[in-house]
């Protein structure tokens, strides 16, 4: 043996200087591994031969795909051919091989035809039966806790992503198998050893963005494992009493039921945090459905893992009602808690940082604590399981959920969020929306028939409600798929018909001249719009007419139609049916337009005029980045062009649209940018079209 590893040792000093030497010969190679094998066997030597593999096999760059599978095999053929050999030596087998499972594969085919994959799942069999399951437990720990995606910028990324959940499976697979089969008076230790290896690997992978595919992977590998954990086999002899024995196992079952609550809501918690879940989005179809609309790509979300996550948590007796209550409770408390006498400012100070350390103390957990002296569930997961289920089941009878409930869960999860990058969560940020919708279903569906959302929001501090506002416009800015936007510019439309007048502008005044998300500019003029041209009907007014009708004749007490024809002979005793009220039903918009509000539109216009035209040394151009909101206030104009403010205010309009005019005519005549052009004559048009 000791002259194969000498060999072995030697052929890599050749090969380090491979500018004067030629590579060892791939028979060679082979033929070492063989040979060593037999001498690792016949001496009894296993550091050696570890040794030797490591030396001729970890760098799989040396060798081409043929030769990698035929390395592969090679393997395979010694470890099957003894089983002591695999005890011995299979420790340090997992990390070697690991790296082989990455190629230029493009998946096109099954991963049976990927290099080397078949062969290394046959070899992490072998492995798991016939290993030491104690270093083959730390090893496999060892390396799910460091597993991440491959820097390899020549493999496609995706394909990268398929190798690491190839990687994955094989290293849980070998590590589960382990764990059932190493006997122990105390098996929590071992379980938190593996729990530990799955944070640290979700840590990994969020330091990259990977797909959403991926982390739902992971997720169902910890699903797999959580549900499937029974324990181990206990030590066939013990030094211990019945008494401590009984002791013993009592305080292991509930660590090991602290550690796999934790486990699961800590996983679920983690494995949400780059994606949305789609809770608003699956109740903003149900509602498009529901009302005759099909929206494109309506393809159902892929959230099974969390149902099944859901269910595991009752088998593990988690109440989540009971939980998502508490938090409901609790949010109110820290955020409507809070006695400000600075005004304005002083209360979003006050809320910003009571949000913040809220967050990191009571809700941002780690399973276990950094002094060790405690195992924790994940109250955020645990409300994700929650709302999976609302969602899911899409029902509004329980729990009641007020609008200042579901503003105070907002503020509490998105606070935090807008103020620290690394605090971000997509699924919290989808959870807050979803409460806000169920909120106001369960206000349209009058589930209770004392509750008005209107009045809820009066019955706050209004200091409250920019914020609230302001947190779902980061949450647009944060998250650019179209089809949310859609939804959340629906959400905020609803949301400003409850909300106060004068809160309601205010919010989009000051988002229109102050807010650095250029994106929300035209989008909330769009809201604005809808505010001011769509009419509201009183319907108080209809009930209190109807009201007044009887329905008896004014003599013989009976009942009639419209006709006067009485139900039950026929004859209607010469009376006459009543007339019916007059139809006095008041109509107004959601918002009215002032003078003053109309005033504040044409310094929008000059304030986006600013900003479009933009003047450098080749004269003026228009950034199309902002010509988007010039334009949507141009066509606010259009719409709003006959109400009395705008009439009234000709004069003004004009002067600031000759101003437009002026940039438009500039950009015309030097420009030679072609879309610049269309652009100033999209804007012409738009002028024009108010002057009519």
């Amino acid at each position: 043996m000791t002259s194969v590893l000498d060999d072995a040792r030697s052929t890599s000093d050749l090969e380090s200087e491979s500018t004067i030497n030629e590579p060892i010969p791939f028979e060679k190679v082979v033929e070492s591994l063989n040979q060593g094998a037999k001498d690792a066997i016949a001496e009894k030597d296993y550091l050696s031969y570890s040794t030797l593999l490591d030396i001729q096999l970890h760098d799989p760059s040396r060798y081409t795909n043929d030769e990698r599978e035929q390395l592969m095999s090679c393997l395979l053929e010694i470890l099957q051919s003894d089983d002591h050999l695999v005890y011995e030596i299979g420790w340090d087998i997992p990390s070697i091989i690991i790296p082989y499972i990455e190629s230029d594969f493009s998946f096109n085919s099954g991963i049976r035809d990927a290099p080397c994959v078949y062969k290394i799942l046959k070899i992490f069999e072998i492995l798991a039966n016939k290993g030491n399951p104690k270093e083959l437990f730390l090893k496999s720990c060892e390396l799910l806790s460091s597993l991440t995606i491959s820097e390899d910028a020549n493999i496609e990324f995706t394909h990268r992503e398929n190798f690491f959940e190839i990687k994955m499976y094989n290293v849980n697979e070998l590590m589960a198998t382990c764990l059932r089969k190493i006997a122990t008076l105390y098996p929590s230790r071992l379980l938190a050893m593996s729990v530990g290896s799955y944070v640290n690997l979700m840590y990994n992978l969020h330091q990259i963005p990977i797909a959403h595919t991926t982390y739902q992977f992971v997720l169902k590998r910890a699903y797999s494992f959580a549900r499937n954990y029974d324990g181990a086999p206990k030590p066939e002899k013990s030094d211990y009493s019945q008494a401590e024995l009984t002791k013993i196992e009592n305080d292991e079952n509930y660590l090991i039921r602290k550690l796999l609550t934790g486990f699961i809501t800590n996983m679920v918690y983690m494995g949400t945090m780059s994606y949305i879940s789609y809770f608003a989005m699956r109740h903003f179809y149900r509602l498009e459905r529901d009302a005759g609309k099909i929206l494109e790509d309506q393809t159902p979300a892929d959230t099974a893992i969390l149902d099944r996550f859901y269910e595991l948590s009752y088998s593990f007796d988690l109440y989540l009602r009971k939980i998502f209550d508490k938090f409901v409770q609790d949010s109110k408390k820290v955020v409507y808690g809070i006695n400000n006498t600075g005004g304005d400012d002083g209360l979003a100070d006050i809320l910003f940082e009571k949000c913040v350390v809220d967050f990191q103390t009571n809700l941002l957990t780690h399973i276990v604590d950094s002094d060790a002296q405690s195992i924790n569930d994940s109250t955020l997961g645990e409300i994700i399981l929650f709302t999976q289920s609302k969602v899911s089941k899409h029902t509004f009878d329980t729990p009641l959920i007020k609008l200042s409930d579901a503003i105070s869960i907002a503020l509490r999860l998105l606070i935090p969020q807008m103020v620290q990058k690394t605090f971000v969560h997509r699924s919290l940020q989808d959870l807050a929306l979803f409460w806000i919708w169920y909120a106001l279903k369960q206000n349209e569906l009058k589930i209770d028939p004392n509750y008005d959302a209107k009045i809820d929001l009066i019955s706050i501090s209004q200091e409250y409600l920019p914020i609230f506002f302001q947190c779902l416009i980061f949450v647009f800015h944060s998250i650019e798929a179209p089809r949310f936007r859609y939804m959340m510019l629906t959400l905020l439309t609803k949301l400003l018909i409850v909300t106060p007048e004068s809160v309601g502008y205010d919010l989009i005044k000051d988002t229109i001249e102050n807010c650095p998300f250029e994106v929300i500019r035209p989008a909330l003029i769009g809201i604005y719009k809808h505010l001011l041209l769509n009419s509201k009907t009183d319907v108080n007014d209809v009930e209190q007419e109807l009201s007044k009708v009887s329905l008896k004749e004014e003599k013989g007490g009976e009942e009639t139609g419209e006709t006067g024809e009485t139900g039950a002979n026929g004859k209607n005793g010469g009376s006459k049916a009543p007339k019916l009220p007059p139809r006095r039903v008041t109509t107004t918009t959601y918002y009215a337009l002032t003078d003053e509000k109309f005033s504040d539109i044409l310094e929008w216009i000059l304030l986006a005029q600013s900003n479009t035209f933009v003047e450098n040394e080749d004269g003026i151009k228009i950034d199309p980045s902002k010509l988007s909101t010039l334009a949507s206030i141009l066509n606010l104009i259009v719409a709003l062009k006959k109400k009395d403010a705008v009439v009234t205010g000709r004069d003004k309009l004009e002067r600031v649209l000759k101003s437009v005019e002026r940039n438009v005519d500039v950009v015309n005549k030097n420009s030679s940018n072609q879309l610049e052009k269309n652009a100033a004559g999209m804007l012409r048009l738009t002028i024009e079209r108010i002057r009519e």
